[in-house]
């Protein structure tokens, strides 16, 4: 309830009455039929709403999953990159495209989702990520000192943001 509430409350600045009621009517169709695991009509609808209302996250990231479910890779990826651009702090989204796009073997791109989840907030993904030997570091090389990094073991680093200690990340637990 609270999910259709907030997107009635962002359809509500998109256009007059009739269409925020379509693009409801549209949603809520396509979410039975995800239910039902009908997904080509699921996304059908979600793109019917998202011509009527194209500001709400929501409505790509449910698109996505069902792209998602019916193997279209691509389109799901852009999909949720959609629902990013809409909300930049969608924690869902993120995780998703993170897992997505690293099954696809797009690593790079994934580890950076993951690391906005983290920064997001996201607990389980600051363990994930620590648990896999990843540090999210701030203002490198500013907050490190060159002996504090070779003292640390390091030898490479990939990202000014991040850096990887010797273990392979292999799955990424935090589909929603």
């Amino acid at each position: 309830r609270r999910m259709i509430a907030r997107i009635l409350a962002r359809a509500m600045g998109l256009g007059g009455q009739h269409e925020m009621q379509r693009a409801l009517v549209a949603f809520r169709r396509a979410n039975a039929y995800f239910a039902v695991k009908n997904y080509g009509r699921a996304v059908s609808d979600y793109t019917r709403a998202t011509a009527l209302s194209s500001r709400m996250p929501e409505i790509f990231f449910n698109r996505a999953m069902a792209n998602e479910k019916a193997g279209r890779p691509t389109k799901a990826i852009e999909d949720y990159t959609s629902a990013i651009e809409a909300d930049r702090h969608y924690l869902k989204a993120y995780c998703n495209r993170a897992a997505l796009l690293w099954s696809q073997g797009e690593t790079g791109w994934a580890l950076e989702d993951m690391k906005q989840a983290a920064r997001l907030g996201f607990k389980p993904m600051q363990a994930y990520l620590k648990s896999k030997g990843i540090d999210l570091m701030l203002n490198f090389p500013n907050s490190n000192s060159l002996r504090g990094f070779l003292k640390g073991g390091w030898k490479a680093i990939d990202s000014p943001e991040y850096r990887i200690r010797g273990k392979n990340l292999w799955t990424i637990p935090f589909n929603y």
